[in-house]
């Protein structure tokens, strides 16, 4: 006997592949109905015999889509329409004041896998994401999370990256960070002085400035990043002075895991931190590295570290950097700056180039800063990766 449901689901379930997941899960059940995204919930209405039913929401309950979060699930039964096929339809707000918006998240393997396979379309491509990484808090305008609440809706889609986000085989299936180098955001390489640096590659163009001892300030998810070569102290000191910043410790950026266990202690606990969808800065014990500029951290025996969390960053260690320092495009006491015009302004006598790109942020951040004490994660900053962070508050049953 037919039966129908309608489901809502609470939680992080906006911006992580949920309804192209449960429209893969109800087509495989041979569910009828639909998917959306209704404020920043997500609203099931489902069709079909009851154990079929049952044996979904136990699916997508239990095994929801891998940075996706459900808080809470309300059902109600009601009478069958009768739907002749199932669909993901588009998105509706409301007016509900419970908003869950997803942070920022690492690259993942897959795209990461992407951006050095020379057969796909986005080889070394920087804006490479999918359904399970890229950009999302600080670039949503608003809710539901849609591609068009967001600042990549100046971004059309190419057709063949349309073709796939309608494409329930695909990984980038409904993903609304989708883009490639034919349709999505761009780089551009500038002076001090706004004057564009013409080079074919501005990724090995800025590595090349970088090794030569210039500081370069980046664009990145959240905002601007100030970044030059940990191992020379020349860089690392000129940093300090045009920063006004004359001990304060830099955080840095080490090619990979491998490589940042010759510069500090790194225990299991904080090894998944940093390798984590969150990927924060995180406050190590150091080791005498001879390679590391003595200027980084002076007088302190500890480092503040972090891996790649953007192609970009990853891109940017394939030329033979393996450290660097990576601290907030600001002037400091100031915020960070995320506006290209205003950075270039406020940062010029600081950076000598700037790396900027075409996407909008729309919500400012800063890298999180963690550290672990008795094997437990406390986080001293929270910023990118964690914000906004919500708390598992039961208020009780009160009679």
């Amino acid at each position: 006997m037919i039966v129908r449901y309608i489901v809502r689901l609470y939680g992080l379930v906006q911006g992580v592949g949920f309804r192209p997941y449960v429209y893969n899960v109800a087509i495989n059940f041979n569910l009828k109905g639909w998917v959306s995204n209704e404020g920043s919930s997500l609203i099931l209405d489902i069709e079909g015999e009851k154990q079929d039913i049952k044996n979904s929401l136990l699916k997508i309950i239990k095994t929801p889509p891998p940075i996706s979060q459900i808080k809470v699930v309300l059902a109600k039964k009601e009478t069958p329409y009768y739907y002749k096929d199932f669909t993901i339809r588009s998105s509706k707000s409301n007016n509900e004041n419970s908003k869950f918006l997803l942070p920022d998240i690492r690259i993942c393997k897959d795209c990461i896998r992407d951006i050095y396979d020379k057969d796909s379309k986005w080889y070394r491509y920087p804006f490479t994401s999918c359904t399970n990484c890229g950009p999302r808090y600080s670039i949503i305008k608003a809710i539901p999370y849609d591609r068009e609440s967001t600042t990549m809706k100046e971004f059309q889609f190419c057709n063949e990256c349309k073709t796939m986000y309608k494409n329930p085989s695909e990984r980038r299936f409904h993903a609304q960070t989708l883009c490639c180098r034919n349709c999505g955001p761009t780089l551009e390489l500038l002076d001090n002085k706004n004057n564009k640096i013409n080079c074919d590659d501005p990724v090995s163009e800025v590595s090349k400035l970088i090794e030569n001892g210039n500081i370069v300030a980046i664009k990145g998810i959240g905002g601007f990043q100030l970044c030059c070569d940990g191992s020379n102290d020349e860089a690392v000191k000129k940093l300090r002075r045009r920063k006004n910043r004359p001990h304060k410790p830099f955080a840095l950026m080490i090619k990979d895991i491998k490589a940042a266990y010759s510069y500090a202690y790194i225990n299991e606990k904080e090894k998944e931190i940093l390798k984590s969808k969150e990927a924060p800065i995180v406050l190590l014990k150091s080791k005498d590295n001879k390679k590391l500029s003595k200027y980084i951290s002076p007088n302190i025996n500890s480092l503040g570290i972090m891996l790649p969390y953007t192609p970009l960053h990853s891109l940017i260690f394939q030329y033979g950097l393996e450290v660097l320092v990576m601290t907030s495009g600001n002037i400091s006491g100031n915020s960070i700056e995320y506006k290209n015009n205003q950075a270039i302004e406020n940062l010029k006598e600081i950076a000598d180039y700037f790396l900027v790109n075409d996407r909008k942020i729309e919500i400012p951040i800063d890298d999180s800063v963690v550290k672990v004490l008795d094997n437990k994660l406390l986080i001293s900053r929270l910023g990118r990766g964690y914000a906004p962070y919500y708390l598992n508050y039961d208020i009780g049953n009160y009679n």
